[in-house]
C-alpha cells in the first residue's frame, strides 16, 4: 500500500464527501473508501460533462410530469406577442412564420 497525506477538511466537507461515499456504495454495491470517493470526484472533472451525460438523472414521477405540464400550458395562455408583432401580418408574416424571423425582422425594425 502507497504512504498515506493527512488533510484537514472542515466538518461540512467531510459531510458532503462521505453522502458522495454513500451514493457511490449504493451504485457499486460495495464498500467505498473516502479515498475512492475523492478519486471519484476527480474523474468527472478530467471527463469534461456534457448535458447528455443528465439525461434519465433526474427521476421524476408521472404525476409530477403532469404537474410540469398544465403549469406550462398555464403559461402558455398567459403569453402574448408585443403589439408591434401584430403588425406583421399586415406586411405578409402570418401567423405560422417562424418566431426567430419575426424576432430578427423586429430587430430590424427596431434599428431602422
Amino acid at each position: 500500500m502507497t504512504e498515506g497525506k493527512t488533510v484537514k477538511i472542515s466538518e461540512e466537507t467531510y459531510a458532503r464527501l462521505s453522502e458522495i461515499a454513500g451514493e457511490l456504495q449504493i451504485r457499486l454495491k460495495r464498500r467505498v473508501s473516502l479515498d475512492e470517493a475523492i478519486r471519484y470526484l476527480l474523474s468527472l472533472r478530467g471527463k469534461g460533462m456534457k448535458i447528455t451525460d443528465l439525461a434519465g438523472s433526474w427521476d421524476v414521477s408521472e404525476e409530477e410530469v403532469a404537474q410540469m405540464r398544465a403549469s406550462l400550458t398555464e403559461a402558455w395562455k398567459k403569453w402574448r406577442l408585443p403589439e408591434t408583432l401584430n403588425t406583421f401580418k399586415d406586411i405578409g408574416f402570418n401567423s405560422y412564420s417562424s418566431p426567430i424571423k419575426l424576432r430578427s425582422f423586429s430587430a430590424s425594425v427596431q434599428l431602422l
